[in-house]
């Protein structure tokens, strides 16, 4: 269903017609320009879906009430890619089709449907569930044992995840991580990335035993491994507030690729480049520090030593590694070795130092952005903010690899000074009859089945 609205600029009197897509949310941003000053309009959007009733509250803008002649057109969804702002064609604006019909089209019947339940799980979850994972993530890097264990063990059963030890309590922790964020990663993360990371792993245990433990020992002693997990708790609360603007992103991103006439044409209507581009810094800045891991196992797997890197890039210790930039540091995730597979974007660093330089310009009609190179003015680099989104969901998934190498790692690190793994037998065979919405999931998650396959 579509709620037809209008809206007039409190500047020079423009009305703009909002088509608003009525979908599973009841409560979202709005992000557009007026078409003829070009005022940014800021707001949110709620609606009653029993009476369709829309309570529309935007920063530079009236509603009105009654229908009027309008002079320019935008469609509106928290969830869907949308036609961007455009002059009205009043003859013909009645019989368009909508948002929802739109991206079936651009995506197809099944994969629309399978995508939008997982992401109105994931939706749910975060509002719902994260909370209380993210208080037992809090309690495990501060190291409160007296409080984590009891919170895990009000999720996960405790025979299956005991927290005994080191090893099992680290698991306990990852795979609430995991559950929390499993339904937005790469749609290979499970059948790929994470079975890449034990074999390479293994490898290097097998080839290089001494010098893995060692550096393994090393990085603990550092505190690198909980450093790091601080952060990428910090970057997913972030992404979880950024996943509001960029869920039509989510859902297009890993089943359609999307052409320059789509991005001229479509965009999205919940941010704009100031929502997005804080997340983008501070996520280059953390996939910059955390290439320490993958650059030495990269270094073992192709060279034997820690502390003998690629001569490419003119670095031959580790502590000239730790020196460097953090630009020379993603040159690193540039080469063509193993590890560097978990980056899943080739990161800008042209781009972070436009953003961070206040350097870009942003049309918030066309929803094309500059980034300025002023040294070099035919070097500038323009994208669709549809592009910029796509990149920051790219790098949050990025993110989630890095963890990801983290934890079997860190897990290494447990099995090395004698922790031992709870048995696979605890897990059990699945018995076939129904399952109780109470009892353990079937895919092994260790949740309850209402709270996991069965919702």
């Amino acid at each position: 269903m579509v709620i037809r609205t209008y809206m007039k600029c409190e500047v020079c009197g423009t009305v703009t017609l909002l088509r608003i897509q009525i979908g599973f949310r009841e409560r979202h941003p709005i992000r557009f320009s007026c078409g003829k000053c070009g005022i940014s309009m800021r707001g949110t959007v709620e609606i009653n879906k029993e009476t369709t009733k829309i309570e529309i509250n935007v920063d530079n803008c009236t509603k009105i009430d009654e229908e009027v002649n309008y002079d320019y057109y935008l469609e509106v969804s928290p969830e869907l890619l949308t036609e961007k702002l455009r002059k009205a064609n009043c003859g013909s604006d009645n019989d368009l089709i909508t948002p929802f019909l739109k991206n079936i089209e651009i995506v197809g019947d099944d994969k629309f449907l399978d995508k939008s339940s997982k992401l109105l799980r994931f939706f749910d979850y975060k509002n719902e569930e994260w909370p209380k994972v993210r208080r037992i993530i809090e309690l495990y890097l501060q190291n409160n044992m007296k409080y984590v264990i009891k919170e895990i063990h009000s999720i996960l059963p405790v025979k299956q995840f005991p927290c005994d030890s080191g090893l099992e309590l680290h698991r306990g922790v990852h795979t609430l991580f995991i559950h929390s964020i499993l339904s937005i990663c790469d749609e290979n993360f499970v059948s790929q990335t994470c079975r890449f990371i034990d074999s390479e792993n293994m490898n290097l245990l097998k080839s290089v035993s001494k010098e893995y433990n060692q550096l393994i020992i090393s990085l603990e002693n550092e505190n690198y491994f909980i450093k790091l997990e601080h952060s990428i708790l910090k970057l997913t609360c972030d992404f979880f507030q950024v996943y509001d603007y960029i869920q039509p992103v989510l859902l297009i991103s890993s089943v359609y690729q999307l052409d320059n006439t789509d991005e001229s044409t479509l965009g999205l209507s919940t941010c704009d480049f100031s929502d997005l581009k804080q997340f983008y810094i501070d996520t280059y800045e953390f996939l910059a520090e955390s290439m320490l891991l993958p650059t030495l196992l990269n270094n073992l797997k192709y060279r034997g030593r820690v502390e003998e890197f690629n001569n490419s890039l003119a670095i031959d210790s580790i502590s000239k590694y730790k020196a460097s930039s953090k630009g020379k540091k993603i040159e690193f995730c540039k080469i063509a070795e193993v590890y560097n597979r978990l980056f899943k974007i080739n990161l800008n660093n042209k781009i972070r130092n436009a953003i961070g330089h206040n350097s870009y310009k942003y049309d918030g009609k066309t929803q094309l952005i500059e980034f300025i190179d002023h040294k070099n003015p035919d070097k500038n680099i323009n994208m669709y903010l549809i592009e910029f989104a796509e990149i920051c969901l790219y790098m949050y998934h990025s993110v989630i690899n890095i963890q990801e190498l983290l934890y079997k790692t860190r897990k290494m690190y447990f099995i090395s000074r004698g922790d031992k793994a709870v048995s696979a037998k605890v897990f059990g065979a699945v018995k076939q009859e129904k399952i109780g919405r109470n009892e353990p999931c079937i895919c092994g998650s260790g949740l309850k089945y209402k709270k996991c396959c069965g919702k």
